[in-house]
């Protein structure tokens, strides 16, 4: 017979733990999220950095070149700056796809990396069944604002790695059209 412990605003603590699984599972969902966003930029910046290098050669020698005509040394400046920002936008992009394998000061049976680390698969079965249905939904909810903290970093780094690619996008417009003025 299933114990259930009724709480003062008169919502049983299995309804509590479901909805902390469903959030739980929300939160996973959102890192998941990030982390595609990171992979399609990271292959966005791989394929623009690939174009942009070979056509771009000559634009140091011309950069450097005092006797260069002005826009094309302009030009060559403008390049390394997409070059610049791409390899910003790609940094950016691999560090929000990158694990930090740190245990939370608050270590929970959820949290692969507590899991394994000091404990044989008997102990971590034991003290898992051993949880009373608060002491799941507690640490349902350690896990729940600890996930929220990692997609919170990833999609930081995801946005400015999409500015950055974004910005070398419109510099590269920019040097396209100031090609075709040159012509």
């Amino acid at each position: 017979m299933e114990e259930r412990r009724e709480r003062s605003d008169g919502g049983s603590e299995s309804q509590l733990t479901k909805t902390a699984s469903m959030l739980f599972e929300h939160i996973e969902g959102q890192i998941n999220l990030a982390d595609t966003k990171a992979q399609l930029t990271v292959a966005a910046d791989t394929l623009f950095l690939a174009a942009t290098t070979t056509l771009g050669r000559g634009v140091l020698a011309d950069m450097l070149n005092g006797g260069a005509p002005l826009l094309n040394r302009a030009m060559g400046a403008l390049n390394i700056v997409v070059l610049a920002l791409l390899v910003c936008s790609l940094l950016f992009a691999l560090i929000a796809t990158r694990p930090r394998l740190v245990v939370s000061k608050m270590p929970t049976l959820y949290y692969f990396g507590a899991i394994t680390k000091s404990q044989s698969a008997e102990e971590y079965v034991a003290a898992f069944l051993r949880q009373s249905p608060q002491e799941v939904t507690r640490s349902l909810a350690t896990e729940i604002y600890a996930k929220s903290r990692i997609a919170q970093r990833k999609f930081v780094r995801v946005r400015v790695s999409i500015n950055c690619l974004i910005a070398a996008l419109l510099v590269w417009a920019a040097i396209q059209v100031l090609t075709l003025l040159s012509q």
